[in-house]
């Protein structure tokens, strides 16, 4: 248990050598730098588990464990903590976000990148973290690696603009390919970065996230209609939040 009131329960497993203790550590670290979206609304109790194989992606499942947690599967083996937060940070977002039925539909793009974002930010937050509390003292010198994967993920010119080229013409041409395929990580990633500093500058972004999915976004034709109709369902008190993300990604 997490002092935030939030089951997150690590099975036994092939976890590459790592121990469930350590695996648990890491996700608790996780969902502890999203404080502010777990205090928000109560969040479902999670399963952590191995994916069967290791070429498996991660991913949480709508179908419940006969536990009734949402069970969330990673594919890291040993003792790579920085993907393995990495990894999490993207699936718990989706449970943040009340992820569900339908699985794709033409606006499930902007889940991912919140998603992705949520990845970033447990990044950065963990590094800081780390360096004066870890969750053990001998894994202090771990937040270096936390800070240079974060590195790795933001300067990748996988994750760059094209040269010459706006966010909002960018986001214009990929928005097509995105509405067939929600998951183009590199497109995903890019938006998250854009959508970073939002999330880091005020945690009502967070909390607003509690809120996603809580109407049908299939009929969402536009990033101004999905926030249109996320503005309708968050407290008066986030809808700030709400505008800053629509900004972000409707305006230079």
């Amino acid at each position: 248990m997490c002092h935030m009131n939030l089951s997150i329960r690590v099975v036994e497993g092939e976890w590459g050598g790592a121990s469930p203790a350590d695996v648990s550590a890491v996700v608790q670290s996780v969902a502890q730098c999203l404080e502010e979206a777990v205090m928000e609304r109560p969040v479902e109790p999670i399963l952590v588990e191995p994916t069967p194989g290791i070429d498996d992606p991660p991913r949480a499942l709508f179908d419940r464990a006969k536990s009734g947690e949402v069970r969330v599967l990673l594919n890291v083996r040993g003792n790579l903590w920085a993907r393995l937060a990495l990894q999490f940070a993207h699936e718990f977002c989706h449970v943040l976000s009340n992820f569900g039925e339908p699985l794709h539909h033409s606006s499930r793009w902007l889940d991912e990148s919140l998603c992705e974002a949520s990845s970033l930010f447990a990044l950065r937050a963990m590094a800081a973290r780390w360096q004066h509390f870890p969750p053990y003292p001998n894994w202090a010198p771990y937040a270096l690696r936390l800070a240079e994967y974060s590195e790795e993920r933001c300067t990748d010119p996988a994750h760059q603009l094209p040269a010459g080229m706006g966010f909002l013409q960018w986001l214009a041409s990929q928005v097509p390919l995105l509405r067939g395929d929600a998951g183009r990580r590199a497109d995903n990633t890019l938006v998250a970065l854009r959508l970073l500093p939002v999330f880091e500058e005020n945690a009502d972004a967070w909390r607003a996230v509690r809120y996603l999915n809580l109407w049908d976004a299939s009929q969402d034709s536009s990033v101004e209609q999905f926030c249109a109709h996320w503005r309708e369902v968050v407290p008066p008190r986030l809808c700030s939040a709400v505008d800053r993300i629509d900004r972000r990604l409707t305006r230079e």
